[in-house]
């Protein structure tokens, strides 16, 4: 190998210097600047040196772009909002079945006499039972309404940004064209672009159904006993401090991913391009090994993310079951006691699980949200150029 063609490892471990660099003047409020050298084109260093728009800046951007689109979001929310609520009454059923129907204590006597109900266990399984199919059907249906007109929405809004990307972009001075064309303007229309529609599920739909029935399991649970939910409410924080750990580390990265792969494009673009002069000068060789180099860098770049998003998650699914292992414990001891019954303890636990399902969810969409969020970013710099016509 050559002197002036570094291997992807020596690149990667000067732009992990170069990653660190910024994280640090940027903590010290000078602006996530930084030389890379070698490792980037001028596109992506002149993209570095652009500032780091904040969440809110981004998220005020994407709302700008659901203009035309508001009122069938609120809409779908809403019917997101009855399905969750519907769906929540589910682990009710186990209370239900467990105390009221196949104990004794209080077993069917103890079911209220203006409900009318029969006495009956077997009667009153039946009851339970095509109560709860009825419940899941009409959820599943006025959910799906929702999900179908959050469908067409993503598409509708990947077509609109990628025809304002295209026709912004060939009204651009004829510099920064044939710039374009040089770092891979089809990555721009296609990967950037397109995963802004992809925002409205991951940063709109899935966190609200998150949010709705994290706000209605932690009313149910401080029904059920106030003392279990204080340590549920413990974790709400976690939830924030991992998230503060993604936006910090993992967008940039998945930024440099994005400029990487624009740049691989471009290269292969422009190799096939001038096919004739590659194999004129018997530069093929030399064309595939460059290819390789950064094909190789780009898979660090994505391993080094891959573990950043891993490290939160495993602390996630190590904490469910400690905390039903918790619940068990102190539920089985309220049991004992008398202050609580069975059915509780098992609705408790399943209402855990829903309460922890939530979190879960907006930590692990985490890692989608800011990969998209970075297009967004890398879209925002291209439509903030000045254009030439």
């Amino acid at each position: 190998m050559s002197g002036g063609s570094p291997s992807s490892k020596r690149r990667f471990v000067e732009y992990k210097r170069a990653h660190r660099e910024r994280q640090r003047l940027a903590r010290e409020g000078h602006g996530a600047a930084g030389r890379i050298g070698a490792i980037l084109s001028d596109e992506e260093q002149r993209s570095r040196r652009r500032r780091q728009r904040p969440f809110w800046a981004l998220l005020a951007a994407f709302w700008g772009m659901l203009r035309g689109h508001r009122w069938r979001v609120a809409a779908s929310l809403a019917t997101l909002t009855v399905a969750t609520l519907l769906g929540m009454l589910s682990p009710a059923s186990t209370k239900v079945a467990i105390d009221y129907i196949l104990m004794d204590q209080p077993g069917p006597e103890g079911i209220p006499a203006w409900l009318g109900l029969p006495r009956d266990r077997v009667t009153l399984l039946w009851m339970l039972g095509g109560g709860l199919v009825v419940l899941a059907a009409v959820s599943t249906g006025v959910a799906m309404w929702g999900r179908w007109h959050m469908t067409r929405i993503t598409k509708r809004i990947q077509a609109q940004m990628r025809r304002r990307v295209f026709e912004h972009a060939v009204r651009l001075p004829l510099h920064r064209v044939y710039a374009l064309k040089s770092g891979g303007v089809a990555s721009i229309l296609r990967e950037d672009a397109g995963g802004i529609g992809e925002l409205v599920f991951s940063l709109v739909y899935n966190p609200w159904r998150a949010i709705v029935q994290l706000a209605a399991t932690l009313m149910i649970l401080s029904w059920v006993d106030w003392r279990m939910v204080v340590g549920a409410v413990l974790l709400i924080p976690l939830v924030w401090v991992s998230h503060r750990a993604w936006i910090a580390r993992i967008r940039p990265v998945y930024r440099d991913i994005r400029a990487t792969r624009q740049h691989i494009d471009a290269h292969a673009t422009e190799a096939f391009g001038g096919m004739r002069v590659v194999r004129g000068f018997n530069r093929h060789r030399g064309e595939a090994a460059r290819f390789v180099r950064s094909n190789h860098l780009m898979a660090r770049q994505e391993l080094y993310v891959w573990w950043w998003s891993r490290a939160v998650e495993i602390v996630w699914m190590l904490l469910i079951p400690v905390a039903s292992a918790a619940v068990l414990i102190y539920g089985g001891t309220q049991v004992v006691r008398g202050t609580l019954t069975i059915g509780d303890v098992m609705m408790f636990t399943a209402y855990l699980l829903m309460l922890l399902g939530p979190l879960e969810t907006l930590v692990a969409t985490a890692t989608n949200i800011q990969n998209n969020l970075a297009g967004l970013d890398r879209v925002l710099d291209l439509m903030a150029e000045k254009t030439e016509l």
